[in-house]
């Protein structure tokens, strides 16, 4: 059965029915608007919205600090020492992965820092960095620093993948032709979530024609969703690294 999209109200309003996720909505608080009703609330990946269960957690941690004391970094309900463990399990399952392969830590830009300090080692022949443009601006100042700390020019080195004029996502074709384009320098991809599934494609394509040595795996969680189900054959191998760091 052919899945047909329409701009009209009724329709999106029988999606909303027809979401299996839809009694998540309960489960936060929505800003309200000056007319009293329920805002749209499009900012998730900024701030999202704040749990209902939020308050107490917190309040669990603050009456843990208070009665506790240092002592709870071993002794309070969540043991604070241990924290990243607690965390293990639901993160692995949020992402596809095996609870020995994730952990909870530092901050996205931390992070980023690190894992280009273990992956990045670039050569005189392979250097460049390909990303989306525009990205989150730490991102960017994330990747050009390891760049200069490398002795390399970020003007140079780092490849942006732009929208063309007019419209609001990388094309698959725009990442092909700068992979073709820079290929005697193998350059390295890097891309957020939006961008994953381009520069999958293009890499399935690149890895073709330049040679590749990115491996990745996955552990079933692309297969869950109907459009991941029909692409898992062609990419689902890709998808991990990708997420922030992958070596072409």
């Amino acid at each position: 059965m052919t899945f047909r999209f329409s701009v009209d109200e009724d329709f999106a309003r029988q999606q909303d029915i027809e979401d299996p996720l839809r009694h998540f909505r309960e489960k936060f608080h929505l800003p309200i608007g000056k007319d009293g009703s329920s805002l749209i609330y499009f900012a998730g990946n900024s701030l999202g919205l704040m749990p209902k269960l939020a308050t107490k957690v917190v309040e669990q941690e603050l009456d843990d600090w208070a009665n506790l004391g240092v002592d709870a970094h071993l002794d309070a309900v969540t043991p604070w020492y241990s924290y990243h463990e607690t965390l293990r399990e639901p993160t692995a399952r949020l992402i596809g992965a095996k609870p020995s392969e994730v952990i909870c830590m530092n901050s996205l830009t931390v992070n980023l820092h690190l894992m280009m300090a273990t992956f990045y080692r670039p050569t005189k022949s392979r250097f460049k960095i390909l990303m989306e443009e525009p990205a989150f601006p730490s991102d960017t100042y994330a990747i050009k620093s390891q760049i200069v700390h490398h002795g390399f020019d970020p003007k140079e080195a780092l490849l942006l993948a732009r929208p063309r004029k007019g419209e609001f996502t990388v094309r698959t074709e725009e990442i092909v032709d700068l992979i073709e384009k820079h290929a005697e320098r193998r350059p390295a991809c890097r891309g957020d979530d939006r961008w994953c599934e381009l520069f999958h494609r293009a890499v399935v394509r690149g890895r073709k024609d330049h040679g590749s040595s990115a491996e990745t795996r996955h552990h079933g969680w692309f297969r869950s969703c109907p459009r991941g189900r029909q692409r898992a054959a062609g990419v689902a191998r890709l998808e991990r690294r990708f997420r922030r760091l992958v070596l072409v």
